[in-house]
């Protein structure tokens, strides 16, 4: 059942496995002569997520790309495809739809796998390796001391460690950089402001 395939990388997982199966179950079709013969392209075999859910959790729109290739409709290419399409463990269901869509549906217990291989991975769940070997900088809030603290401030100190765990999490090497103003016109005001004050 694709052993959670890998937990981070799942949706690619899926994607290139149902690709995969997608030309399997055309080349069956041709071989069965439900599809006339033409080469595949491979391009044309986009797995992607539906607008709407109601359509499942996968779609493809190949057939409507392949039709002007096998030159018959492509709900009749999707329903050929669909009906030889291998037993995946990790699909509840397959449907043809029009005007030439493939959707795909997971099974409970797929997910339910996946939701229990998340939970073992833990804070480990969704790091990739992106940016392995690279380093990144982000410098955030640049505070200053002599001015209020407002809204925008503080935001830019959340969004800019949110970026940098982001980054982290992508395997980048991330160092933070915090500036606040402690040189200059503005600090020597406050100073004098802070003696005369005093």
């Amino acid at each position: 059942m694709l052993k959670c395939l890998a937990v981070n990388n799942t949706q690619s997982a899926i994607r290139n496995n149902l690709t995969a199966q997608v030309i399997v179950a055309i080349e069956r079709a041709q071989a069965a002569g439900a599809l006339p013969p033409f080469e595949i392209p491979t391009a044309d075999l986009i797995i992607e997520q539906p607008r709407e859910a109601a359509f499942g959790d996968y779609a493809s729109p190949a057939p409507l790309k392949l039709a002007r290739l096998a030159h018959i409709a492509p709900l009749k290419i999707a329903q050929a495809t669909v009906a030889h399409l291998p037993a995946l463990p990790y699909l509840e269901g397959v449907t043809a739809d029009p005007p030439g869509f493939i959707n795909f549906r997971l099974s409970k217990g797929f997910l339910q796998q996946l939701v229990e291989a998340i939970v073992v991975a833990g804070p480990a769940f969704g790091q990739l390796n992106l940016g392995l070997g690279q380093r990144a900088q982000v410098e955030f809030v640049s505070a200053n001391p002599t001015g209020p603290l407002t809204v925008g401030r503080s935001r830019g100190g959340v969004m800019g460690d949110t970026l940098a765990r982001a980054l982290a999490a992508a395997g980048y090497d991330v160092t933070r950089e915090y500036y606040y103003n402690d040189a200059g016109r503005q600090i020597e005001m406050l100073g004098e402001s802070v003696q005369i004050r005093y």
